[in-house]
């Protein structure tokens, strides 16, 4: 790109970052396109964790097998749902250090069969409801550039979601959800 004018430069230079940072080819068989959406596959599963799966950004309203999941079209164009999860028997971190690297990290999948429709992996401190229970909200699960939306608005998939703290200890739970379209996201991020 040498001898473009800077103003040029520049644009060819952010259109490069935004072309990278919105995704590739689309095109990919799903497992090549899934990230390594677990990371934490050695991780056990602790008798005495739970973790219950829920939706909400600002509150916790959970969910049970076959319960409708809003999904809302978010700022930029694409489909999403917030997740929001309550544990007990875990480490929950620290909740006034979102960047802390003992917080546990929650993974949330979503699959209609062998379709894979999107995962988001992320480290967040969850803050307490009570003595034994801690929980987390607003975690936006994105679907995939490349899945249309007939695959999750008005359909039945699954939602897995695992958290695992900073021992290794793990909870997961694992729900049968019909997305339902709620319009577009119109709040700000807690």
């Amino acid at each position: 790109m040498r001898g473009l004018p800077p103003f040029l430069l520049a644009a060819a230079v952010a259109v490069t970052a935004t072309a990278t940072a919105c995704g590739g080819d689309d095109s990919a068989p799903a497992s090549e396109a899934e990230p390594d959406a677990d990371g934490d596959a050695d991780a056990e599963p602790d008798p005495g964790a739970v973790v219950s799966v829920g939706q909400g950004y600002h509150e916790f309203r959970e969910l049970a097998p076959g319960d409708p999941i809003e999904v809302h079209l978010g700022p930029q164009g694409g489909y999403m749902i917030y997740v929001a999860y309550r544990v007990s028997g875990l480490d929950p971190g620290d909740a006034a250090d979102p960047a802390a690297l003992d917080n546990p990290k929650v993974t949330v999948r979503a699959t209609r069969g062998e379709l894979f429709l999107g995962a988001v992996t992320r480290r967040l401190g969850l803050r307490p409801v009570d003595d034994a229970t801690f929980e987390g909200l607003g975690t936006a699960l994105v679907f995939r550039s490349g899945v249309g939306s007939a695959e999750y608005l008005d359909q039945v998939f699954d939602l897995t979601t695992k958290v695992t703290d900073s021992a290794g200890r793990a909870a997961s739970t694992s729900l049968s959800l019909t997305g339902v379209f709620a319009g577009e996201t119109d709040f700000l991020p807690p």
